[in-house]
């Protein structure tokens, strides 16, 4: 082992992704096929240990989880995050599609808008896929192909059979990535035999573009090699990259599904080439790459973390395990504590504690579970002691997803936060944060993206329900426009947080109807008080069948 190595990382979180179309087991020996992930994190000592092992049930738990995880790490340390599955397509594919400048991005971009992805893994990829061939690539001859042996209806536009044509009227087939590792998969193949990945690829860069563009993450974060060039990028605090576990001979684990003995193999592998001094070449690819070659990866084609050598055999490299040591398997003391367990209990004994401690009786009839719900989501009685309102928001709220209109909200987290079995049937929550649109729109704007994301509101709005659980900005520019043109929301709940521009954006709200002639149901907290659960649970009031349900 090389001595006296700075290592690159201080965290290492490799992901095994899934395209299933439902739910995966709870129970991790059942969860084949599910997505798994590893974090591997250097303790005080600088020693790596495996810290976590888990898997997600549905990509959108997966996005959220691995989100929140990320923005966590990042505090502590440089991370380093694997997903296996590529990132990018045979050069010349953005040439088929009369894309230049940033490739990848635009590619990204035109198969993230037509991916639609429910919280529960049902998903239209095999639909997405034929309208690519059909309306981007003008041939219902491929290049994607692969239809599903039990499929219940026809797809037309998507060959069950590999087409003809790849490299001709069809882009290529292969990357270099697959021409140089033996056994890899194309990104055209979604479905039938071992390896596929090319429904990961479609439902898996979404779910990269959140993460990327995530508000937590997005100054931070840098796609390798896309945004970092073949190099170790110290500009960014978390390197997303390309795995392919099968470059390692893995094995196997009693009781464990493979695919958590395969994150668990490439996380503590990569923090001992870390640890070692050489994950930093890995990073700058192969030495022996043509100029062509590399401008083709870095500019479309994106690369494999570790794929050193062509004609690469698949577990090939025998993985470097951590060095074991007695911290890492302490033996656990079992605690049991005595508490309530009964979420029906739990949330009748908080409501019983808030009547009890709160005067609601200063607020209309209609906003009292409003201002009791907003109390139990930050645990402060005096929360409420700025709450003000105009109109009847909450008979406005009622009225408009009963006529089944849109919930408009400006980060995921407030959309986590709204109780969907509440919601009538039909009624979307719609968040634009994350739409590949917003970056240009911000730029070109010169605002913040959660600004931008409100211009995508335009065609959802009129009736709608918003709610602003974050961002001073956005709240602000919607005001701005329905100043202008834009029709009308039944009613705004403005919750933003924070110390720059909340309790001024709130205060906007709250003189909007005099100052701009607008009158609109509203529901806001002046001052700096807030947030993404403060503002889910104001709109979970309003949808309540009866104040003790949890």
């Amino acid at each position: 082992m090389i001595q006296n190595q700075t290592p690159l990382f201080r965290s290492y979180v490799m992901v095994d992704w899934s395209a299933r179309n439902e739910r995966s087991p709870a129970s991790p020996k059942s969860a084949k096929d599910a997505i798994w992930f590893a974090l591997v994190e250097r303790g005080a000592d600088g020693q790596p240990r495996l810290t976590q092992r888990r898997h997600c049930r549905t990509r959108a738990e997966a996005q959220t989880v691995l989100g929140d995880l990320l923005a966590d790490l990042a505090q502590k340390g440089r991370v380093l995050i694997g997903f296996d599955f590529p990132f990018g397509y045979p050069a010349g594919t953005a040439k088929h599609l009369g894309y230049e400048g940033l490739k990848w991005r635009k590619l990204w971009a035109r198969i993230i808008a037509e991916i639609d992805d429910a919280s529960d893994n049902s998903n239209n990829r095999l639909e997405a896929a034929a309208k690519l061939n059909r309306d981007a690539f003008g041939s219902e001859a491929g290049p994607y192909w692969g239809y599903p042996h039990n499929a219940k209806t026809d797809n037309p536009g998507l060959p069950v059979k590999k087409p003809t044509g790849y490299g001709d009227t069809l882009p290529a087939e292969r990357r270099l990535a697959e021409r140089w590792a033996k056994g890899a998969e194309t990104v055209w193949h979604l479905a039938g035999g071992a390896g596929v990945v090319g429904s990961q690829v479609l439902l898996g860069l979404p779910v990269l573009w959140a993460l990327r563009t995530d508000p937590r993450l997005a100054a931070k974060t840098a796609i390798w090699p896309f945004e970092t060039g073949l190099a170790n990028d110290p500009r960014a605090d978390v390197v997303v990259a390309e795995i392919w576990p099968s470059l390692l001979n893995f094995g196997t684990e009693p009781d464990m599904p493979k695919d958590a003995t395969q994150v668990r193999a490439v996380a503590e592998h990569l923090a001992m080439t870390d640890q070692e001094g050489e994950l930093a070449a890995l990073l700058q690819g192969p030495p022996n790459l043509s100029d062509a070659d590399r401008r083709a990866i870095e500019e479309e084609e994106a690369w494999i973390l570790g794929l050193m050598a062509p004609e690469t055999k698949a577990q090939s490299v025998s993985p470097k395990p951590l060095p074991q040591t007695p911290a890492q398997t302490p033996t656990p003391t079992p605690v049991r504590y005595d508490y309530e367990k009964n979420p029906n209990a739990i949330y009748a004994q908080s409501f019983a504690q808030i009547d009890a401690a709160a005067d609601l009786s200063r607020f209309p009839p209609s906003l009292q579970p409003i201002a009791r719900r907003i109390i139990h989501a930050c645990g402060r009685v005096e929360a409420t002691d700025s709450l003000a309102w105009s109109g009847e928001p909450a008979a406005a709220i009622s009225h408009a997803l009963e006529s089944v209109r849109p919930v408009l909200v400006d980060v995921a987290m407030v959309a986590h936060g709204v109780i969907k079995r509440w919601l009538p049937k039909g009624v979307d929550v719609i968040c634009t944060l994350n739409d590949p649109a917003t970056p240009g729109i911000a730029a070109r704007l010169e605002t913040t993206r959660s600004a931008a994301a409100v211009e995508l509101w335009r065609e959802h709005i009129d009736g709608a329900v918003v709610v602003v659980g974050n961002a001073p900005t956005a709240l602000f520019h919607l005001l701005e426009r329905l100043s202008e043109d834009w029709p009308r929301p039944a009613a705004i709940i403005g919750m933003p947080v924070g110390f720059v521009g909340a309790a001024e954006s709130k205060q906007a709200l709250a003189d909007f109807a005099e100052a701009s002639g607008v009158s609109i149901p509203f529901i806001t907290l002046h001052g700096r008080e807030g947030g993404s659960a403060i503002a889910a649970a104001a709109l979970n009031a309003c949808l309540a069948p009866d104040e003790s349900t949890p």
